[in-house]
């Protein structure tokens, strides 16, 4: 189970990431969480967040530009949140649970035209989650009673509560 709790707190990430983003900005929330094991490998788990899109969008259309900075963040919060609770580096996320992430925020940055900058965004990135962990910023996060908030596990397949 303590997979259960990585892929969840990755997860999390993007969730409170979204949330953020429909608070102050012009984003637009989550519409679900799931957990299901890999289809590489049934042992690990997988997860899938699905953010509200604005009407007429596809999840598979890129954001418009101005909406940029908010999409880089929901994609980063999975990994930092993962790796803040596993106490690792960004690094150990990326190249194993975050790979789709990965993916998408380079496809991001390429499709308008500043993926020559990844290398800045990284540091920041970085420097953003060591401030984090420095501060202990998310340490009231990771006390979450996670199973509180799991329904499901027929067929190990889970959805997490968002709403209490």
């Amino acid at each position: 189970m303590e997979d259960i709790r990585r892929i969840f707190f990755h997860e999390m990430g993007h969730m409170v990431a979204n949330e953020i983003n429909l608070l102050y900005y012009d984003g637009s929330g989550t519409e679900g969480i799931s957990l299901y094991p890999c289809w590489q490998n049934p042992e690990i788990f997988c997860g899938h967040t699905t953010p509200v899109l604005p009407p007429g969008k596809s999840r598979h259309d890129q954001p418009p530009k101005k909406r940029l900075a908010q999409n880089l963040l929901s994609i980063i919060y999975g990994c930092i949140f993962q790796s803040y609770d596993r106490k690792s580096d960004l690094r150990s996320c990326f190249d194993v649970n975050g790979c789709n992430d990965v993916d998408a925020w380079i496809g991001f940055l390429y499709t308008h035209g500043i993926s020559h900058y990844s290398r800045e965004f990284v540091e920041l990135d970085e420097a953003y989650f060591k401030k984090l962990t420095r501060e202990d910023s998310l340490d009231e996060f990771m006390k979450i009673e996670l199973y509180k908030y799991l329904d499901g596990g027929e067929d190990n397949l889970f959805t997490i509560k968002l709403k209490n």
